[in-house]
């Protein structure tokens, strides 16, 4: 999956909004705001690892304080994977 920034908003955006059952949401869009519980959070960890084939540490996804920052996180795991792989072979 390439790691441009504008696909990871849009793709991380998505998920979110399918998660909320609403129709989207912006970047800047605060977690608090939208209401996001905890069951709500685990679900869009699990679609984003089986969307994005990344898997996202929970201690860091509760730092994310908005959609954006969730999908730079996923965007940073992404990335952080493909040099691993590299690296490796």
């Amino acid at each position: 999956m390439s790691a441009d920034d504008t696909n990871y908003q849009a793709l991380v955006g998505g998920i979110v909004a399918d998660a909320l059952e609403t129709r989207s949401v912006a970047p800047g869009d605060a977690f608090a705001d939208l209401q996001v519980n905890s069951v709500l959070l685990l679900r869009i960890i699990a679609a984003i690892e089986d969307r994005l084939g990344t898997s996202i540490d929970i201690v860091d996804v509760l730092q994310a304080q908005t959609v954006g920052d969730l999908a730079d996180l996923a965007r940073s795991y992404a990335l952080r994977e493909e040099e691993e792989e590299e690296s490796r072979g």
